[in-house]
């Protein structure tokens, strides 16, 4: 539950930010993976981390048009916890 509440919190702060420009939304996407990255690591869900590890691979290379449309994808991807939960 507390792992839960946490991952929420992070990720309704990254979509509360959806609306900045590329290059901070960029920032706090790289912010998120990082945190929820670590939460994998805690948790010991690897495929999270994983998918971090990928996320994080995109974020510097995607034009920052695209830095939206990234993050609304890795949001959708967290929130859909079959790729990465138990």
């Amino acid at each position: 539950m507390l792992f839960e509440t946490a991952v929420e919190g992070v990720l309704a702060a990254l979509e509360g930010k959806l609306d900045l420009p590329g290059s901070e939304l960029r920032e706090e996407l790289q912010k998120t993976t990082a945190a929820m990255g670590n939460f994998g690591r805690m948790a010991e869900l690897p495929s999270l981390v994983q998918l971090c590890e990928s996320i994080s691979g995109y974020l510097w290379p995607v034009p920052l048009e695209q830095v939206s449309a990234l993050a609304q994808a890795a949001l959708a991807l967290w929130r859909d916890r079959k790729p990465w939960c138990c």
